[in-house]
């Protein structure tokens, strides 16, 4: 839980920051009333909360064998979080998103993910720690994820929860310095995950509650869209990615073969971005996006 007392300052600290600079006053303050509110300032809220929780993150993180994430969350949780935040809503104000380096993960139109299985799966009913390798069609190796649910309490909490886990899991980009954060909360229903880059959170991906499709909201905080997943009932392994009902992109699950289907728990996805301009932050929600639908729907049919 979010320590209350910090969080209200540091919400006041946010709205004062906004109204001593026009620029972005002007965006948050379509009325002219001098009032913030409204769902650009509900976004800026959870990514308040959400870099509170990445600086307790790297708390527990510090001192274990995941000594290279941990550093990762504390570079993005260094400073308050009115201040983080407050610099994220000045970039979008100004438009500044850069694109991201060509070759890259974040570039290409066609990546591969592929679940990597631990020894303990193969040959028990244990649940392991979630791994995956992101790369070309080509097989180019663009990046890698670890679930960072080590020890004890991590093994306890994967198979006592199993596809319901809370985890923390760093997509270290080949050939880059960046470190993709996805942090999956705890929910009774339906899953949560937010996501950081190495400056602080930018956005989540929230399950959603639909009797015709399988749905997520792709939610930016800052300045951005918000996109769409849609899983058609009578098309299990398709995920339709949307704008503004225009489909821009998808995920879809690939049959690897009969004998590795009906035998191992590794699944592959193909994501697909038929949209260029879709921006940084968008890439980044849409392959946190393909590790939700893994364990979301596929982990719990494999189990």
């Amino acid at each position: 839980m979010t320590d209350k007392k910090k969080l209200l300052e540091e919400l006041r600290n946010l709205k004062q920051q906004i109204k001593n600079d026009p620029a972005v006053m002007a965006r948050y303050d379509l009325d002219g009333n001098g009032e913030i509110s409204g769902e650009e300032w509900e976004r800026a809220r959870k990514a308040v909360i959400a870099s509170l929780s990445s600086e307790r993150s790297s708390k527990k993180l510090a001192g274990t064998d995941s000594a290279a994430m941990a550093a990762s969350i504390t570079g993005a949780a260094a400073g308050s979080a009115a201040a983080q935040v407050f610099g994220r809503m000045k970039d979008a104000s100004a438009d500044t998103a850069a694109a991201p380096p060509d070759g890259t993960l974040l570039s290409e139109q066609q990546v591969l993910v592929k679940q990597q299985v631990e020894s303990i799966e193969l040959l028990s009913s244990f649940e392991g720690r979630n791994r995956y390798v992101f790369s070309t069609p080509a097989g180019q190796r663009l990046a890698h994820a670890e679930e960072e649910s080590t020890g004890a309490i991590g093994f306890i909490s994967r198979n006592l929860f199993s596809s319901a886990r809370p985890f923390s899991m760093g997509i270290s980009v080949l050939n880059t310095s960046e470190i993709i954060w996805v942090k999956r909360h705890f929910e009774f229903i339906f899953s949560r995950i937010t996501v950081s880059d190495s400056q602080g959170p930018v956005g989540e991906v929230n399950q959603r509650f639909s009797i015709l499709n399988r749905k997520y909201d792709l939610v930016p905080y800052f300045g951005g869209r918000t996109l769409t997943v849609a899983g058609p009932l009578l098309r299990p392994w398709t995920f339709n990615i949307l704008l503004g009902g225009r489909q821009v992109g998808s995920i879809k699950k690939k049959w690897s073969g009969m004998l590795k289907e009906a035998f191992t728990k590794a699944d592959t996805f193909a994501v697909s971005i038929d949209d260029r301009g879709l921006k940084t932050v968008e890439r980044m929600l849409i392959f946190a996006a393909a590790i939700a639908i893994d364990i979301d729907y596929f982990e719990k049919k494999n189990k």
